[in-house]
């Protein structure tokens, strides 16, 4: 058992966004392509071309997918990814959701952009953060502040 979760960003910043990472949560560059800290792994990817595929198969079908911050951002135009794993037997199992939220914070203040999360497999839009601020979740017709 472990828990899941994603932070989407803009633009394809991979390796800017892994370097960073690297940096603050293990003080030294690492080697591996995954991110290992506290029993958390963390692995950045560019998700453009997956993006790029869900937006055309939407428009073709005329779907449209609702999320509480969509008058904000559409996660589409957001191809970076970080994804979280923590496995079950991790110390902080328990408070993985908070360390999400704050690597999520910490990404959008020093990259001064949006920095959406997303749970389990990416189906529900958890919190947005803006430049280093929460974002309220707003109702998809009223307009984003």
């Amino acid at each position: 058992m472990r828990s899941e979760a994603s932070i989407l960003l803009p633009g394809n910043a991979v390796e800017a966004v892994t370097a960073y990472l690297r940096g603050k949560l293990m003080g030294i560059p690492a080697q591996s392509e995954n991110i290992h800290f506290a029993g958390i792994t963390l692995y950045v990817s560019d998700i453009s071309y997956e993006n790029d595929y869900t937006r055309a198969f939407m428009t073709e079908r005329g779907l449209q997918e609702v999320g509480k911050y969509d008058a904000y951002v559409n996660p589409l135009d957001l191809p970076t990814m970080v994804a979280l794993e923590c496995n079950f037997y991790s110390l902080f199992y328990r408070h993985f959701m908070s360390i999400v939220e704050l690597v999520a914070l910490e990404l959008s203040q020093h990259f001064q952009c949006y920095a959406l999360v997303l749970l389990d497999g990416a189906d529900e839009q958890y919190a947005l953060y803006k430049k280093g601020q929460q974002v309220k979740p707003c109702d998809a017709n009223e307009q984003a502040r």
